[in-house]
């Protein structure tokens, strides 16, 4: 009986090569299955297997936290109620190297206030203002079976100074969002509501007043008062200016008719207003409506204190044998933009259909 002899394998110079492969930010899983991948083909081939494990920053983290968002409300504004937010954030089963960040806008209405600190065990708390608002992380050092978290927001009233004009007249949704390890995971619409309104006054006069001296003399400056009382809006009608409200003012034109023969006295009634902005009370002729401009970005905040619009100016009629009541021909006209977009508050004050009456005086 005979046999053959076989030759002892070789193992080609190829094939100690080592085979090498990388993988990012992989999961336990990924790990096993590429372990199992490797010591398949070392069996099958021979060849080395090497495994490189890396960790992209750019690309989120996967984390077995559930990690919520809420807020007490998703409206805000005008006629809300609402004078603060609170949202709530909670995490169970935190791991350790997880970020938790939750992006505020910041309105004429609302903004970031404050958060809960985190325990030094827990993790560190940031804050960092961005042109649109806040973003407030939380990182987290240790893993951590339950965390929960408060986070305010102020609201704004009338009162508050503000940007002149304000850019969010009327109705907008503004997203507060929760990303966890860089991906958004959470989006929280808030409906805000401002709207400016007014509410003027009939022209009064005020020197000398009407009760002390109820009739006027021809070719006398008498001087008048006409409020305005215009809201912003922000949450009610409250801190009304008397003058046009700045926040709200992208340009507005006040038409006030007068009786025949009235004048304005423009240097007098420019004094007496000593206007700091670039607000005009002009009279083309006798008789002719008075105009008030206010351009964008001028009148009044609700935080300071002021007069209405001082108007002075005398009656140049003739006295006669009896009695004259003189009175304007129309209502006073508001009209404003409100808003970037064009957006206007127009008024017909009924109330004024007959401004400035004024019952002149017999002749001495």
């Amino acid at each position: 009986m005979t046999g053959e002899v076989l030759d002892t394998p070789t193992i080609s110079t190829d094939s100690l090569a080592v085979n090498s492969e990388t993988i990012i930010n992989p999961t336990d899983a990924d790990i096993d299955t590429a372990k199992e991948t490797m010591e398949a083909a070392y069996k099958l081939t021979g060849q080395a297997q090497q495994l490189n494990m890396m960790l992209d920053e750019a690309t989120p983290s996967e984390t077995s936290a559930t990690v919520t968002l809420t807020s007490d409300t998703t409206t805000v504004g005008y006629e809300t109620g609402v004078t603060a937010i609170t949202l709530t954030l909670t995490a169970t089963g935190a791991e350790t190297g997880d970020t938790y960040s939750v992006t505020i806008p910041t309105t004429s209405v609302l903004g970031y206030d404050g958060i809960d600190p985190l325990s030094a065990n827990q993790g560190t708390v940031t804050t960092t203002k961005t042109a649109d608002g806040t973003i407030v992380t939380d990182t987290i050092v240790k893993n951590t079976a339950d965390m929960s978290q408060q986070i305010t927001l102020w609201v704004s009233n009338n009162y508050a100074a503000k940007p002149e004009p304000i850019a969010d007249v009327g109705t907008g949704v503004y997203n507060i969002t929760l990303a966890v390890n860089g991906t958004t995971t959470t989006t929280i619409p808030i409906t805000q509501t401002v709207t400016p309104t007014i509410n003027l006054d009939p022209i009064t006069r005020t020197s000398p007043d009407t009760t002390n001296v109820p009739a006027v003399q021809p070719n006398t400056d008498y001087v008048y008062d006409f409020d305005v009382n215009e809201s912003e809006g922000l949450i009610n009608n409250g801190y009304q200016t008397k003058q046009v409200n700045s926040n709200v003012n992208y340009g507005m034109t006040i038409t006030i008719p007068v009786p025949e023969g009235f004048t304005l006295d423009s240097t007098l009634t420019d004094s007496l207003n000593n206007f700091n902005d670039a607000t005009t009370i002009t009279q083309s002729a006798a008789g002719a409506d008075i105009i008030i401009t206010v351009p964008k970005g001028s009148g009044k905040q609700g935080w300071e204190g002021q007069n209405g619009y001082q108007i002075a100016g005398s009656y140049g009629v003739t006295q006669t044998a009896d009695d004259q009541t003189l009175t304007a021909a129309g209502p006073i006209q508001f009209s404003q933009v409100i808003s970037a977009d064009g957006a206007t508050l127009d008024a017909l004050d009924q109330r004024c259909l007959k401004p400035l009456p004024e019952q002149v005086i017999l002749p001495l």
